[in-house]
């Protein structure tokens, strides 16, 4: 209470008098300056930052329109502009990267040159260098991206298994195995559920290089085969119905044919795009239609002799009854 009051009186001082102030504490001090707010610096020169805490902007040099809050707070960042660091350590390392944001204990505190990364929580992208324009929010979250771009990792622990660019994983340990690629929830989700269906772009205008095709159809559906499984990380053994994806890779293999709906990340694990098999169904489909179409004729034909032959039965048996009656 006794330091709050200080502080009130301080400011008032300083906005009365324009002269430099400063307030010692136990670990730190904040120097109040006409040209900023700056927290156990060698340098209040910078004419537009604002340090709050021991070591806060400590090495600033040219950067102006930065925020450090915290202690060692943006410490080491000589150059680099409109940063924001609030919580211990936080953005310690950055250097010159611009435009940052880092809320929480250490959060994002590796960064040297990196810019337009947003990190918030404790330890939040704590390893990343010189990557930019990432969005982590949560514990550990993005602790694998050292110099990646474009990644957006929300959740505790989310993260991606290498250091990826443009990679999403949303929910707690969520884990995305592969650049430009969205996963949804951890090992342990067992539904994610939408009112409506996904959607793709689909206009003629957003593509090229078309080629109508029916190269997947009947003779790819009767070579799959269905199977019943469970996950091994599912602890409640839950029994799934599918695919296995190594099974649908020979099968390509054997016709000669590419498939769309089989994935294999760089780290060698495969997974299925279930709505790309409606293709070859609908190709199947077409195929078993036409063989019935045949099938009617070749029907319609035989109807049509039975017909015949009856007739022919009918004038004979005639022919038969008049002999008789003669004789």
């Amino acid at each position: 209470m006794k330091n709050a009051i200080f502080i009130i009186l301080l400011l008032t001082s300083f906005m009365a008098t324009g002269q430099i102030s400063t307030l010692n504490h136990d670990n730190g001090s904040v120097t109040l300056t006409p040209k900023g707010l700056i927290g156990n610096t060698n340098h209040i020169n910078d004419t537009t930052n604002v340090a709050l805490g021991g070591g806060a902007l400590k090495s600033s040099i040219s950067g102006n329109f930065n925020i450090a809050i915290g202690f060692n707070a943006l410490k080491l960042n000589t150059t680099g502009s409109a940063n924001s660091a609030n919580g211990y350590y936080a953005l310690y390392s950055n250097v010159s990267g611009n435009y940052n944001t880092a809320n929480g204990y250490n959060a994002f505190g590796s960064n040297t040159m990196g810019d337009f990364n947003t990190a918030t929580g404790g330890y939040a992208l704590p390893a990343n260098k010189t990557g930019s324009n990432n969005t982590v929010y949560g514990y550990l979250a993005g602790f694998a991206i050292i110099t990646g771009s474009n990644n957006t990792l929300i959740g505790a622990n989310s993260n991606t298994s290498g250091d990826f660019t443009n990679a999403t994983a949303l929910g707690a340990s969520a884990i995305v195995d592969a650049p430009n690629k969205v996963r949804i929830g951890n090992d342990n989700v067992t539904v994610i559920e939408g009112q409506v269906a996904w959607s793709q772009p689909s206009d003629r205008r957003l593509k090229e290089n078309i080629i109508y095709t029916s190269r997947l159809g009947l003779d790819f559906i009767n070579r799959l085969q269905t199977v019943s499984y469970n996950y091994r990380v599912d602890s409640s053994k839950t029994r799934c119905d599918g695919f296995i994806a190594q099974d649908i890779e020979q099968v390509i293999q054997s016709l000669g044919v590419p498939f769309s709906g089989l994935k294999k990340s760089i780290n060698g694990t495969y997974s299925l795009a279930y709505s790309d098999f409606i293709i070859p169904l609908v190709n199947a489909v077409k195929e078993q239609q036409k063989q019935i179409d045949v099938l009617i004729k070749q029907n319609q034909g035989l109807e049509e002799l039975l017909k015949r032959l009856a007739i022919l039965e009918e004038a004979q048996k005639e022919k038969v009854t008049k002999l008789s009656t003669k004789n």
